[in-house]
């Protein structure tokens, strides 16, 4: 994680003058997660220093089974006032193996008003030895006294040569030319970055290919064929076969609209034709039938259901 001037910041802190509420802030995918394990790692650690990373107490931060590390999520927003006050009687009992009780709360930006200011009531009065980490994309989904109540970071996307460093240590065995082109293209998230370099070579990214490749193409029987292929796949990748062809979609509006490829070079092809055989408002259609469809999926719709309305939507933009 490159992020030098948050691992500065929070150097001079020993865990027992660390303060008790801190935001770390960022894009998905930037570390703001890992970083939160870090610090909670570090907290708990055995060693004056840590996190030594090999001590019992960091590994059970790491893992997230330390029995006095809680993690909440709101990365949906749907946290409720109700849920707060459960955590905020958490945080009133006393430790069970370590000296200290530390709450990652994922989503802090997405709380409602009511649940920002029930939270409010604990950081203005923390219990003795309770450290808060929250989570969130942007520091302005945080109310100003919330704020004022926190040390917040931002953490900062990496330079292209760590992220080259970072997806050969991650996920080894890759080409060098996909690691090159992952990093290049990732803008520094980390998160981004591993997801392209995992996507590439993925089954339903090429099946993702081929079936817009079809349509583009006006090919109906290899269109329809392609879509009874995804009659193999499983719920899981049922949903991501939807998000690549959401994700091709979109890259061909891009370039419609002028702006700069994101994707892969082997997959700026299919990109170009969508983008030549189809109009902005077509793809955008297009687009929002695989957002709609992703949604049914996550929902555990019907396999055959779902592809068959995939090929209704598809056949209406292309075909009539």
């Amino acid at each position: 994680m490159e992020n030098q001037a948050l691992k500065r910041a929070v150097a001079p802190f020993s865990p027992d003058r660390f303060p008790h509420a801190v935001a770390l802030l960022g894009p998905a995918g930037s570390g703001r997660l890992a970083a939160a394990r870090l610090l909670a790692a570090g907290l708990f650690c055995a060693e004056a220093d840590g996190p030594c990373m090999g001590c019992v107490p960091c590994k059970k931060a790491l893992a997230f089974s330390h029995p006095d590390l809680f993690f909440f999520d709101n990365s949906d927003g749907k946290m409720t006032v109700d849920q707060i006050r459960a955590l905020r009687r958490e945080a009133f009992i006393r430790p069970g193996e370590s000296d200290r009780r530390v709450f990652i709360l994922r989503g802090a930006d997405k709380l409602t008003v009511p649940c920002q200011n029930a939270l409010l009531k604990l950081l203005e009065e923390p219990p003795p030895g309770v450290v808060f980490l929250l989570i969130g994309e942007n520091a302005n989904g945080l109310l100003p006294t919330v704020r004022s109540r926190v040390v917040s970071f931002e953490l900062q996307p990496l330079s292209e040569g760590a992220a080259l460093s970072f997806l050969r240590t991650a996920r080894p065995g890759k080409s060098d030319a996909a690691y090159a082109e992952a990093a290049a293209l990732s803008g520094g998230i980390a998160g981004r970055a591993l997801e392209m370099l995992e996507r590439a070579d993925s089954p339903t990214r090429a099946l993702a290919v081929r079936c817009l490749t079809a349509l583009a193409e006006q090919s109906e029987l290899s269109f329809f064929t392609a879509v009874h292929e995804g009659e193999t796949l499983s719920s899981g990748s049922l949903t991501l076969f939807f998000d690549d062809l959401r994700a091709l979609a979109a890259e061909g509006m891009l370039l419609l609209a002028g702006g700069r490829p994101t994707l892969p070079e082997g997959e700026r092809d299919i990109a170009r034709l969508l983008a030549k055989r189809f109009t902005l408002a077509e793809l955008s259609r297009l687009s929002s039938a695989f957002i709609m469809l992703r949604e049914r999926a996550d929902a555990h719709g019907g396999v055959a259901a779902l592809l068959g309305t995939l090929a209704a939507e598809c056949a209406v933009v292309a075909y009539c």
